[in-house]
């Protein structure tokens, strides 16, 4: 009996019902994000197809380059098909549709803290979950990720057209590494 238990297994374990076989391939369940990062060299718009359970943030943590497909990058009249660009480069990432960053950070006993990170082009102003005891600066210098920045409101000065932009978001994702300066900001109407 082991012998065939063996044998089967090495044959692709097809007796047992283990391993695949080429028929029942599970499909390639991706979502198709468009995403606007901006990187020190300006905006970049393109898409990034995300294997269906992960989150957002958690796919772009765990890649060193962001394969973008559909891409339009600011100042060039060429749109391209297809461009890898270093995570390390981003310094915020903002989602054109639906993608639900809302959900992204929240894994439980949390506090909501109001910020505002200064960038080297710009300030960013909105509320980061934190886990709860933690310090905002103490968060920021050990996360290696991209952290979510929700009800966020942004000014910047394009590194590109050296413009003075402003916008306002449900979410972004922000870089710690690009961070100057990070303060809590107050809510309106407290001192």
């Amino acid at each position: 009996m082991v012998s065939a238990i063996v044998a089967a297994l090495l044959e692709g374990g097809e007796m047992l019902g283990f391993g695949r076989r080429e028929e029942e391939e599970l499909p390639d369940e991706r979502r198709e994000t468009r995403v606007r990062v901006l990187t020190p060299s300006g905006w970049i718009r393109g898409n990034l197809f995300i294997p269906g359970l992960v989150r957002l943030v958690d796919f772009i943590d765990n890649e060193k380059i962001l394969r973008l497909t559909e891409v339009q990058i600011e100042g060039d009249p060429q749109a391209r098909e297809f461009l890898a660009l270093r995570r390390d480069a981003v310094i915020l990432l903002t989602v054109e549709g639906n993608e639900n960053l809302e959900a992204v950070e929240t894994v439980g006993h949390q506090d909501e803290h109001r910020v505002t990170c200064w960038i080297t082009c710009g300030a960013v102003q909105g509320v980061m979950l934190i886990r709860l005891g933690a310090r905002l600066s103490d968060y920021l210098e050990r996360h290696e990720g991209l952290v979510v920045i929700r009800e966020c409101r942004y000014r910047i000065r394009n590194p590109l057209t050296m413009k003075v932009e402003e916008d306002e978001s449900w979410a972004i994702l922000l870089s710690p590494k690009k961070v100057v300066a990070v303060t809590e900001t107050p809510q309106t109407g407290e001192a």
